[in-house]
């Protein structure tokens, strides 16, 4: 049984914006979904989903060290422009910067057939804290991932037991894969993750 409670997304924004100071009060924070920024096509070859991305993102999926990029994604394609996009995201305060990097994150995806997605749409939270267990309160982004029903042959990969939860729940035809990135050693989580993105030929 999940520990937070699962509501509409409108009612997680009516309740930020009416309980700001008692939220912040209690370490709480709001954080949204970035699934806005996926594009699905048909040279998508397999989409990785996540609950919520954490607080360190940046502005794009898993972006923040110590993540899905440093550890498996930046190592798979031997450093290659991942590493220093990534980097330019993370390490700028400009806005525009920002935005110009994360369109060359995504573009260096899109050649490999890389997409994110994450299964919660908006949520409250234990501040500066990406564990699913820091959830309280979310909404579910069902939406999103009915356009990939129209494409079955899509890999998808879960980084939890909670994402792998919901995308079942979604009723996907696709094969779905769990390999979490933590609680195991760098070269353990490697060796899993570099074995099935070339199974599926990225």
């Amino acid at each position: 049984m999940d520990e937070f409670v699962v509501l509409k997304d409108k009612t997680i924004e009516a309740i930020y914006e009416n309980f700001k100071s008692e939220l912040d009060d209690a370490n709480l924070e709001f954080a949204r979904s970035l699934n806005k920024e996926t594009k699905i096509s048909n040279t998508t070859k397999v989409i990785i989903v996540g609950t919520i991305t954490p607080h360190r993102g940046k502005g794009y999926f898993y972006t923040a060290n110590n993540r899905m990029y440093e550890k498996i994604l930046d190592r798979y394609f031997n450093k290659s422009s991942f590493e220093k996009i990534r980097q330019a995201i993370i390490n700028t305060d400009n806005k525009i910067e920002r935005k110009n990097n994360i369109s060359k994150m995504k573009k260096e995806l899109n050649k490999k057939g890389i997409a994110f997605l994450d299964v919660i749409k908006s949520a409250i939270r234990i501040k500066e804290n990406a564990s699913d267990k820091a959830i309280v309160l979310c909404s579910i982004d069902d939406m999103a991932f009915q356009k990939i029903k129209q494409h079955p042959n899509i890999e998808i990969i879960c980084t939890s037991q909670l994402a792998q939860k919901y995308v079942k729940a979604f009723g996907l035809r696709n094969n779905v894969t769990t390999l979490p990135y933590f609680r195991k050693s760098d070269d353990e989580i490697f060796f899993e993750w570099s074995q099935k993105l070339k199974s599926i030929n990225i």
